[in-house]
């Protein structure tokens, strides 16, 4: 028996080496053909899912897979990092070019000193001089991650300028061209100031693999030492659908048991332990490709989840409504936009489609995953789509128990009052059925006049407004302990607030209003409504925001914390700025009425930024205490925006640092640390 050297599985990193490098024949051949037959300079646009391949495409370019009629310089965007002003732009990327020609006379200083220190004449002298040197080649610029650029121009490190100076380098008479790496084209690109590269510019997919290369993939770099059964290859590609960096997850632990066990015989149930070990622990690039779908897919992609029960299975979009119906699951989803969903998810290539418009999932770790940590019932609690109303049938049911509900719960109101001493205030007990030991059933809250509201610590909010001298508000379950009460009775403005303890001898809260409402004078019109008394020109404003703990600026002052309710302000316009860290910085005009109490609810976005982890040989990385990957990985990890504390640990070389971090909103913080 051989025994294995090594593990040559390359996980989180761009290939460099051919040796690991498979397949993607067809692309370097539709660069070449593009770039070198063209009458005019082009700039070529390599878009594809992350952990594609588009980087290490980027590295065989650069080692000469295009021929010898090409000068590749790759730029690394981390030159992004400091950067100012696009004259530090341009002149980074010189800088790195000259390096690239590992020549001594030329220098990005001596093109410096040669010319006006302006973009156009440093750009100018150092085509010029490739021309000279070079005259038989184009020169071929390789930019990763193209919409890094947009995070520079959104923040004020580079202008507009920078976009048009690519369309006028590309519009010179010297021979060069640009291949840019990016998730999308840059007609899908969502600002404008691209498209003055659109007619440069050239759309290439980057896929996955062939069966045929990802079968070289699996056998080629150790082909002396393992042999892989013709039943497991399928296996394993049906597992990663070709794509090159499940792929190499896959044959890495597939490597990592042969050697531990000391074997050279790949079994079924080494196939089998490895896809449920990631299916067990999912690797980043599974949570970010979940986080990173809409709610509408995230549901589609469910179903498909528990309706596909074996790998090669396929269905119809039209089972999924027969899924959705079968288990009495109303969303707002006709046919149409079922269809339309499924599509999107074949599009974005998480399945496949045959000739019968049926659809299986592209890789199959996906549907084991999705089947076994996102099904139907939990992506209901974690998506925003409210369910379709009932049927008038099932509506007129729920109303008859409705109404026995409170038939028995307003009997209760003739209850003696608490011993809590609190004025209008009272606890009570009712309710036959028995809840469990932290929470309470059927919590009935009660006032002397109704309709009324009532918002729970300070984000459930309810009401019985619309029906008619209706004094009882039920809370289908709620959890024991103290609560926060906010009640507002909306015809008078008035509000009472209160803490109050929920348990189970304690099943329910009233609350009695002491404002009254009067009618009009009598030569009014009888069909306006009531008004108050005496109104004045003081109202209160209840701001609510979901999460709470929102830093609240009234008028541009400082005013508290969300849930509050801010009283005596003078009735109009005023100005609301909303700030939680993590989060979209809301502003806003808001209305306060004269002796009301306006309630103000506001869903606040949350934000993300990424963080690129190139951190070498291995580590584990935490963030505000939390763990959130093992490297090496080196392709963006998506973060809440704000600060944070990162922590790198490496306990076998005794290595452990913290570093405090500021991630902005779509942008990128790259973090490099090697241990030694």
């Amino acid at each position: 028996m051989k025994k294995i050297p090594f593990n040559p599985y390359i996980v989180g990193n761009p290939i460099k080496s051919s040796d690991m490098f498979f397949g993607r024949e067809d692309d370097f051949l539709f660069v070449t053909r593009k770039i070198s037959e063209g009458k005019s300079n082009q700039i070529i646009i390599l878009c594809g899912e992350r952990r594609s391949g588009k980087t290490s495409i980027l590295f065989q370019i650069l080692t000469g897979r295009l021929g010898p009629n090409f000068l590749p310089i790759l730029i690394d965007m981390q030159i992004l990092a400091g950067i100012k002003s696009d004259y530090d732009f341009f002149k980074s990327i010189l800088k790195v070019a000259c390096q690239g020609l590992n020549s001594e006379d030329i220098t990005v200083e001596m093109l410096m000193e040669s010319d006006k220190n302006t973009v156009e004449s440093l750009f100018e002298s150092f085509l010029k001089l490739i021309e000279t040197r070079f005259p038989e080649k184009i020169l071929l610029f390789l930019l990763d991650e193209y919409e890094l650029i947009e995070a520079k121009i959104r923040d004020g490190s580079l202008s507009l300028s920078t976009i048009h100076y690519l369309a006028g380098i590309l519009e010179s008479p010297y021979k060069v061209s640009f291949i840019f790496t990016g998730s999308t084209n840059l007609e899908n690109r969502k600002v404008d100031y691209w498209k003055s590269l659109l007619g440069k510019s050239i759309y290439k997919k980057i896929s996955t693999l062939s069966f045929n290369d990802t079968a070289r993939l699996i056998k080629e770099p150790l082909k002396d030492f393992i042999e892989y059964p013709d039943e497991v290859i399928s296996r394993i590609f049906r597992l990663t659908g070709g794509q090159p960096f499940y792929t190499q997850v896959v044959c890495q632990n597939i490597v990592d048991i042969l050697v531990e066990e000391e074997r050279n015989d790949v079994k079924n149930k080494d196939l089998d332990h490895v896809a449920g070990d990631i299916v067990a622990n999912p690797l980043p690039q599974m949570i970010y490709f979940w986080d990173s779908l809409s709610d509408e897919v995230k549901l589609v992609l469910s179903c498909l989840g528990s309706l596909l029960k074996k790998p090669d299975e396929w269905t119809s979009a039209s089972r999924i409504r027969q899924f959705l119906k079968k288990e009495k699951i109303r969303l707002p989803l006709n046919r149409e936009k079922i269809n339309i969903f499924v599509e999107e998810a074949y599009h974005n290539e998480f399945l496949v489609k045959n000739a019968e418009l049926n659809y299986q999932f592209r890789m199959d770790l996906y549907r084991r995953w999705i089947k076994k940590e996102h099904s139907i019932w939990k992506v209901l609690k974690e998506v925003d789509i409210k369910l379709k109303p009932a049927s008038k049938k099932a509506l007129i049911i729920t109303a008859a128990s409705i109404v026995v509900i409170l038939l028995a719960a307003g009997a209760l109101l003739f209850l003696p009052v608490g011993k809590n001493g609190f004025p209008g205030i009272f606890n009570f007990n009712g309710g036959s059925v028995k809840p469990t030991a932290d929470e309470v059933k059927d919590y009935a809250i009660t006032a002397n006049t109704g309709p009324f509201r009532v918002v729970v610590d300070g984000s459930l909010s309810l009401t019985n407004e619309g029906l008619k001298d209706e004094k009882t508000i039920l809370i289908p379950s709620l959890k024991t302990g103290e609560h926060a009460f906010e009640f507002l009775n909306p015809e008078t403005g008035e509000k009472i607030s209160l803490q109050a303890v929920v348990s189970m001898e304690n099943k329910g809260l009233g609350v009695e209003f002491t404002r009254k409402v009067v009618a009009e004078s009598s030569n009014s019109d009888s069909s306006q409504k009531t008004q108050i008394a005496s109104k004045t020109n003081k109202g209160s404003l209840f701001i609510v925001t979901k999460p709470q703990g929102a830093q609240i600026l009234l008028d541009g002052d400082p005013a508290g914390v969300s849930p509050l309710n801010l009283e005596g302000l003078k009735a109009g316009k005023h100005s609301l700025e909303l700030i939680l860290p993590g989060y979209r910085h809301e502003k806003m005009t808001v209305t306060v009425e004269g002796d009301k109490v306006t309630p103000k609810t506001v869903d606040l976005i949350e934000t993300f930024g990424y963080l690129q982890l190139d951190v070498r040989p291995r580590a584990s990385i935490y963030m505000d205490g939390v763990h959130l990957a093992d490297t090496p990985y080196v392709k963006p990890v998506k973060v809440p925006t704000g600060n944070h504390e990162i922590q790198i640990v490496n306990e076998s070389l005794n290595f452990n640092k913290k570093i405090w971090v500021e991630v902005l909103e779509e942008d990128t913080v790259k973090i490099v640390e090697i241990i030694e």
